[in-house]
């Protein structure tokens, strides 16, 4: 989750005939129809925003050789999960299963009832923020096919964005029981929560399968950065840390931790980069305001560190720096004071 207000929207996109990701697809971030960030899926077909205001939004996606497709969401508080997109081949005939929602090998032994009510409740996640709402679609789900890990992780994920971490954590655990620990996105989930109520050891070993799964996903190298500096061992902490950076560079999550570790370390001409860095991706937030406040103190006691900087390369592929533009009339919303370095 994200700090400040701002929040993560992340999903996948996949080919409607067959259901495979599609890598390397510009997927546009649009607000009142002007598109203000794109983002090219990675592996699994992935994307995701970060740091976004509350407000209503658009995904949408224009690839050749397809239809365009879009997906219309409400940021509302907390991050949200699983937008998927399934892009028609153009000129393809209609046929049942052409469009509508990602379906997995498990969810087709899924009866359609309990389909349809996990979808209704994935709806009220993306255009609503209706997180009680979506519980109960999801519960609805359950109820039709008690093996169905996916609504128990998405269930998860709404009680994390309403601040019920017990309920959170029990439809996690949940999620991970059913599918033998192979369902990334619940150990992913349930890494951070664990790491967000101070058990670092059991999210050590969570994030940990959570790369097991999926080595070039940034979250588990991310989360396990955060349970390694909190059980004292920077060292390991800044190797996973850099690598979750190289994976996503665009995430200032991952600066504002490494930040932390290299505070921590004492480290100040890697915390002046970490703060350089973090500016690039993020320069409007109250966050970036005290990073850029930090990065002053930092300065004025260390005069010699503009040298370096200066002389040292950016971390920051200039490729991944994302759009920065913003529209010129945002929704407002409550910032509350934070000052970095945070996870």
């Amino acid at each position: 989750m994200t700090d400040m207000g701002r929040w993560s929207i992340n999903g996948s996109v996949r080919d409607a005939s067959d259901n495979q990701a599609l890598n390397g697809i510009k997927v546009d971030l649009e607000y009142r129809g002007v598109p203000i960030r794109s983002y090219y899926t990675q592996r699994n077909g992935t994307f995701e925003f970060n740091s976004v205001r509350n407000g209503d939004y658009t995904i949408a996606v224009n690839q050749d050789g397809y239809e365009p497709a879009s997906v219309d969401l409400t940021v509302s508080g907390a991050d949200v999960y699983a937008v998927s997109i399934d892009l028609k081949k153009a000129n393809a005939d209609s046929s049942p299963g052409a469009s509508g929602a990602t379906i997995s090998a498990h969810e087709l032994h899924a009866p359609p009832k309990a389909r349809d009510a996990y979808e209704k409740g994935l709806d009220l996640v993306r255009s609503k923020a209706a997180y009680k709402d979506a519980i109960a679609q999801f519960q609805e789900a359950i109820k039709d096919f008690p093996d169905y890990y996916e609504a128990y992780a998405m269930e998860g994920a709404a009680y994390m964005a309403l601040k019920d971490a017990p309920s959170a954590e029990a439809a996690l655990r949940k999620s991970v029981q059913l599918s033998a620990s192979h369902y990334f996105d619940a150990l992913s989930l349930l890494a951070g929560l664990l790491n967000g109520t101070a058990r670092y050891a059991e999210a050590q070993t969570t994030a940990q399968q959570t790369i097991a799964l999926d080595a070039s996903s940034w979250q588990g190298h991310f989360e396990l950065a955060r349970s390694l500096l909190a059980l004292g061992h920077p060292a390991d902490a800044e190797t996973s840390a850099l690598r979750a950076r190289e994976l996503k560079p665009d995430n200032p999550k991952v600066y504002l931790l490494l930040a932390k570790i290299h505070y921590t370390q004492r480290n100040s001409t890697a915390l002046l980069q970490d703060c350089n860095d973090y500016l690039k991706v993020d320069s409007t937030s109250p966050v970036a305001d005290q990073v850029r406040k930090n990065r002053d103190q930092l300065l004025a006691a260390n005069p010699q560190l503009q040298t370096q900087a200066e002389a040292q390369p950016s971390s920051l592929p200039p490729t991944q720096t994302p759009v920065q533009t913003q529209p010129q009339a945002q929704p407002d919303e409550s910032r509350p004071h934070l000052a970095p370095p945070q996870n």
